[in-house]
């Protein structure tokens, strides 16, 4: 008897551990951004801009030149000091590393290698200690053309269409870029 009333007693104990457990307001879910865009930005440049933190990176390609514009989230240009920053071509199978330099007093560029144009470059920068990066997968956009409706896997942001669908990577149905 002594023995099914102290199990009854160890049950009872631990169900209402874990009822109190429930019952306690749990500490706020961490919020995260999807490294890919959903929404576009005014190109200063001509180039394609994405968010980063909470700064926004522009890559203009020039012929040979690649030119790297900072801007703050309100997209105001940012200087160019106490940036430092580098460039990681994909050309297919061939990365390059490049080294951003300062020029002007809003950018820094690096001079391209001659041959075929980059797939991507991946954008490195740090700033005041904090470091930034954005991938562009194409820098070529006529700066008055207006981006076309296009829809992108949440999941994926590589994944995009100009009509609704499904990505072929997760299945997840396309969502309208805004």
């Amino acid at each position: 008897m002594k023995k099914s009333l102290f199990l009854l007693a160890l049950l009872a104990g631990l169900q209402h551990l874990s009822s109190a457990q429930s019952t306690q307001p749990s500490a706020a879910a961490p919020t995260y951004q999807a490294s890919g865009e959903t929404h576009t930005h005014p190109s200063p440049h001509g180039g394609v801009v994405h968010t980063a933190d909470t700064y926004h990176i522009e890559a203009v390609q020039q012929g040979q030149l690649l030119a790297v514009y900072l801007f703050d989230g309100k997209m105001q240009p940012l200087s160019n000091q106490q940036v430092t920053g580098t460039a990681l071509l994909d050309r297919g199978g061939q990365p390059n590393f490049l080294t951003l330099a300062p020029a002007g007093s809003d950018r820094l560029q690096a001079v391209l290698p001659k041959g075929a144009a980059p797939v991507a470059v991946t954008v490195q920068l740090k700033r005041d200690g904090q470091s930034l990066s954005a991938r562009f997968e194409s820098l070529h956009v006529a700066p008055t053309q207006e981006a076309p409706a296009a829809y992108v896997c949440p999941m994926h942001p590589s994944e995009t269409s100009a009509t609704p669908g499904s990505c072929p990577k997760c299945h997840m149905a396309l969502r309208k870029r805004s």
